[in-house]
């Protein structure tokens, strides 16, 4: 008899436990999905055979479990709505509840991107970040999947971690610039906004690159020989981003760059085959990428090269304006003299949406940034042009951190006055200017804005080497 019921407990377990389907995590309740899109949903059964999906909103499809149980279908969302619920059927049923569709992107990067509206401690806080709390408090229709995987040597299946609607409680462990980004969308599209926050202090680009896109650009990895950790090649690509392929998104939010900032040559290598791979493995080759400048700070370790943060954000700056469907916006205003990680994440956030709003969602109104364009000399002046038809302006007595230099390539602090769409520069220690430089420096506080609240990004007129003569 007892052998009976050991018989019937297996069989039940087939039939029930054992057969219940297995998905990413970034397919469960509360997820949000992108309107109008294909999205390719992967899992994994212990039956062998037929597969049902049912949607919520009058969609059915069918796949076929292979020897594995492992199975893919591609369901058709509609446009913006919810909630849905989806109905995954292989003679048991798995129910995904409380589904929204809407606008889904995808925020990576470094400890910038990391950084949760509670900040890091007691230190590190952020500013405005009862003000978002307040927001959550009001239960907008937006969504987090804050990934936890771990690096990776190998390409992984599945991530680490939850979808979470936002509120007054959860939204103190969401990243600050990835909330202030979706609130502004939300806000203004008036469709649900879901961010799948792929993130993780102190990681170089090489590590968030497929090796496929790293041998396209060099003979072979540097580390192969190095004990893997969390920038070994490819280690958060394989564990964040391989497993969210076919999970379809609007766009890409890049926080990074301050772990590469010593070498801004490679980087207009490495960033270019990044954004090449991820957009071919997302099968969208025009999917908007927005960017963020390193934050300005006095890195104490560049002592020796006081320069290089700014030719990596002005490598940064060269990327965004050469590459499709690229852009980036400016930090020059929001750094800190004591940290890295500058406490104000609201401008970062919201200077991202306007970005994707003007560019993106058509709103073009929304985002007029006024750039370097050229500049003239005029005897002992140089006269600076900029792009758009903003007007400019300045906050403050004095223009900061603008200086002169003549070909002793010397640079000095500069005068410096608006003249209509021009900016006037000089200096009384520069009787021949060759250059100009604004906030050409690793750690400055830009006070140049357009009249839409823009800052204008640091810029410089000549073309000098790296190695620079200190400033007498």
């Amino acid at each position: 008899m007892r052998k009976y019921m050991i018989l019937l407990v297996l069989l039940t377990s087939a039939l029930t436990g054992f057969s219940k389907i297995e998905l990413g995590t970034q397919f469960s309740d509360n997820m949000v999905l992108q309107q109008s899109a294909k999205i390719k949903i992967a899992g994994k059964t212990s039956t062998v055979g037929k597969v049902t999906v049912t949607t919520g909103w009058g969609k059915t499809y069918k796949a076929t479990a292979d020897k594995q149980g492992k199975f893919t279908v591609t369901i058709e969302t509609p446009k913006a709505g919810g909630p849905y619920d989806i109905i995954l059927d292989d003679g048991e049923q798995t129910v995904l509840k409380n589904i929204l569709i809407g606008e889904v992107w995808l925020a990576v990067g470094q400890s910038n991107m990391v950084m949760p509206v509670k900040g890091f401690d007691a230190k590190q806080l952020v500013v405005n970040r009862q003000e978002m709390e307040q927001h959550a408090s009001k239960l907008p229709p937006i969504r987090f999947l804050t990934l936890e995987s771990p690096p990776s040597e190998e390409v992984s299946d599945l991530v680490l971690g939850k979808w979470v609607a936002a509120d007054a409680q959860s939204v103190a462990n969401f990243s600050a610039v990835a909330y202030e980004f979706a609130r502004t969308l939300q806000e203004e599209l008036k469709v649900p906004v879901g961010i799948i926050v792929a993130a993780n202090s102190g990681t170089r680009i090489e590590s968030w690159m497929s090796k496929g896109s790293l041998e396209s650009i060099a003979d072979k990895f540097l580390d192969l020989d190095r004990p893997f950790q969390k920038n070994s090649a490819a280690a958060m690509y394989n564990a964040m981003i391989a497993p969210l392929l076919g999970y379809q998104i609007k766009g890409f939010l890049w926080y990074q760059g301050e772990a590469n900032r010593m070498s801004p040559g490679a980087y207009l290598k490495q960033f270019p085959a990044m954004l090449d791979d991820w957009r071919k493995s997302w099968g969208g080759k025009d999917l908007p990428f927005y960017t963020v400048e390193i934050a300005p700070f006095p890195y104490p370790t560049d002592k020796d090269k006081a320069y290089i943060a700014a030719f990596f954000r002005e490598n940064q700056r060269k990327l965004a304006r050469t590459l499709a469907q690229v852009g980036i916006v400016s930090t020059v205003d929001v750094g800190s003299s004591t940290t890295v990680h500058p406490p104000d994440k609201t401008k970062v956030g919201t200077r991202l949406a306007l970005l994707a709003l003007g560019q993106t969602y058509g709103f073009k109104e929304r985002y007029q940034e006024s750039v370097y364009k050229g500049y003239s000399t005029d005897g002992d002046k140089i006269s600076i042009t900029f792009s758009g038809n903003n007007r400019l302006q300045l906050l403050g007595d004095t223009l900061q951190d603008m200086e002169i230099a003549g070909e002793d390539q010397v640079f000095h602090p500069a005068n410096a006055t608006l003249q209509g769409d021009r900016l006037l520069v000089w200096s009384a220690a520069v009787a021949h200017p060759k250059s100009v430089r604004y906030c050409f420096k690793a750690y400055s506080v830009g006070n140049l804005f357009t009249e839409h609240g823009l800052p204008v990004p640091p810029f410089r007129t000549d073309n000098w080497s790296i190695i620079q003569k200190k400033t007498p």
